[in-house]
């Protein structure tokens, strides 16, 4: 079933009126969402229940050391498929996948920083966000329109990132619409 609820309304953040409209259309959207007669009770199988919370399970063992020893912020396919070969069970590691990037597990967009699976959201999620912080970034951006560099980012927020995990930042903002590549016919990933 295609998803249905649409609801067009307008707010302004600048003096917060019609906050309450917001509100109401918000918790109507919840509501919908979790309503068991709209989608019925989603069930998945033993072995993808065993994924997911193997997955689940190496995300908190990480959280649980500092974050310089963090392993598990990623993974790439070939882990996952051995995760879902070592499960049993899992007829389609894709289709799995892809419940679980639905399902707020993980996140994953095809073709996308090298196809690696991001289970650690929170730690891109405030890398991503420290961009937008005032007193950190902001200002600069603001000069220069919204235009930003890979670079210019690394110097202003992302210190403490390699390159790697700079530009899987930077694709994840590009595939979330946050940020789009300026000049077309680039390929400069710097």
């Amino acid at each position: 079933e295609p998803i249905a609820f649409c609801q067009e309304l307008h707010f302004s953040a600048a003096n917060n009126r019609r906050r309450a409209a917001l509100d109401e259309a918000l918790r109507e959207a919840v509501a919908w969402l979790h309503d068991p007669q709209r989608s019925g009770v989603i069930q998945i199988g033993v072995g993808r229940l065993n994924v997911q919370r193997r997955l689940e399970a190496m995300r908190e063992t990480d959280a649980s050391v500092p974050p310089e020893q963090r392993q598990f912020r990623t993974i790439t396919q070939e882990q996952f498929r051995l995760l879902c070969d070592e499960a049993g069970g899992v007829s389609s590691p894709d289709h799995l996948l892809a419940y679980l990037n639905n399902a707020g597990i993980v996140f994953h967009r095809a073709g996308l920083f090298d196809d690696r699976i991001v289970l650690d959201q929170s730690w891109a999620l405030d890398a991503i966000y420290a961009v937008f912080q005032r007193d950190r970034c902001y200002r600069q951006l603001r000069m220069l329109r919204g235009r930003f560099t890979r670079p210019l980012l690394e110097a202003l927020v992302w210190q403490e990132y390699g390159l790697d995990e700079q530009k899987l930042f930077i694709s994840m903002m590009q595939s979330c619409a946050i940020c789009f590549r300026h000049r077309p016919g680039s390929t400069r990933a710097d």
